[in-house]
């Protein structure tokens, strides 16, 4: 028999509600929990100071700060404006590069597919879509086009 994951059944907001009426009136952990139907175990880590009270979601947080992971979609919509789109598996590997450069993760253990994932939630702009034929023309045509237009040296 498979076993069920358990996901959290309460709004943030009720949580939030629930560490306000602790701290500011006194009442009992347990009486705030049940009166906003959250678990009285996570109410109190949070009231005990073992947990931040704005967390709400568990887990690490993003492996890139906002500015590295900002330059890593800047590039990736570069090279999609150059009409050189990457696949996921080419972003996965790009960015676990990039980790491996700014010493963030090792060689054996890159990104996944998960994580690209997790990007998109937080690059909605990013979007896949599947390659057409005339793509590689446009882009070898684009590209010539640039190097034409450049300034002679």
């Amino acid at each position: 028999m498979k076993r069920v994951k358990k996901h959290k059944g309460y709004s943030p907001s009720a949580l939030t509600n629930a560490y306000k009426l602790v701290k500011e009136t006194g009442i009992p952990i347990k009486t705030a929990a049940r009166q906003y139907g959250v678990p009285h175990n996570t109410l109190r880590d949070r009231v005990k100071g073992r947990v931040d009270p704005e967390t709400t979601m568990t887990g690490s947080g993003p492996l890139f700060t906002l500015e590295e992971e900002a330059k890593l979609v800047a590039h990736i919509k570069l090279m999609a404006d150059l009409g050189y789109g990457f696949t996921i598996t080419e972003v996965v590997s790009k960015a676990s590069d990039y980790a491996v450069f700014l010493k963030k993760r090792t060689r054996d253990k890159p990104l996944t597919v998960k994580w690209f994932k997790g990007l998109r939630n937080r690059w909605p702009e990013l979007r896949v879509i599947k390659p057409r034929g005339l793509a590689k023309c446009r882009a070898l045509s684009h590209a010539l086009t640039i190097t034409l237009q450049l300034p002679k040296t």
